[in-house]
């Protein structure tokens, strides 16, 4: 069933799943999710894995964030994403610099 679901619809049915509780239409929406993230939609993704409490999902677009960096953080989607979900994005960036922090030491 998830590769007939688009982005659009996936996203749609993500929210849809969440609020009435359907954990499997869920998962199927997050694999959709995550099989499409890219450094354009990874602000969105994020936002919707916080909104949802969606611990994989928040899991693998930090990742994404972390090993895409440059390219994240200079996309005209973070900076949109920085001014609607200030918290979200300094929490994200805080993790990354503790990462670095750790990989030096």
């Amino acid at each position: 069933m998830a590769g007939d679901l688009d982005w659009d619809t996936a996203k749609k049915l993500y929210f849809a799943a969440d609020k009435y509780g359907l954990i499997t239409l869920k998962r199927i929406c997050s694999e959709v999710l995550k099989q499409n993230l890219s450094v354009r939609n990874v602000s969105e993704v994020l936002a919707l894995a916080y909104m949802h409490a969606d611990e994989d999902l928040k899991k693998i677009t930090v990742e994404l964030v972390c090993q895409h960096e440059t390219e994240v953080m200079y996309s005209t989607e973070w900076e949109t994403f920085m001014t609607e979900e200030v918290h979200l994005a300094a929490e994200i960036m805080h993790g990354i610099i503790l990462k670095k922090a750790e990989n030096r030491l």
